[in-house]
């Protein structure tokens, strides 16, 4: 009998996301982060007066997934604008 081991390499990312109404988005972003299992190193917000904000999201994310990742980010209701920087 062989065995497959299968290594999943996890990349430091940051996501730095625009959103507006912060109570129902970081909600959302909450169960977003635990559903697609990203590790969250640190999580910093950012309030404007106008009402919107923005999150810096220092994370781990799988590397074979880090651009499905962000791209299911751009789609979760009150996400603005999303940029994401890759550590080393």
């Amino acid at each position: 009998m062989s065995y497959l081991k299968v290594e999943l390499v996890r990349t430091n990312c940051v996501f730095v996301l625009q959103i507006e109404n912060p109570t129902d988005t970081l909600r959302r972003l909450a169960m977003f982060f635990q559903d697609n299992n990203v590790l969250l190193n640190d999580f910093n917000l950012h309030r404007y007066q106008d009402g919107t904000a923005m999150i810096i999201a220092n994370c781990q994310v799988d590397k074979l997934r880090n651009d499905a990742i962000n791209s299911l980010l751009h789609l979760l209701p009150g996400v603005v604008k999303v940029q994401r920087m890759e550590g080393k």
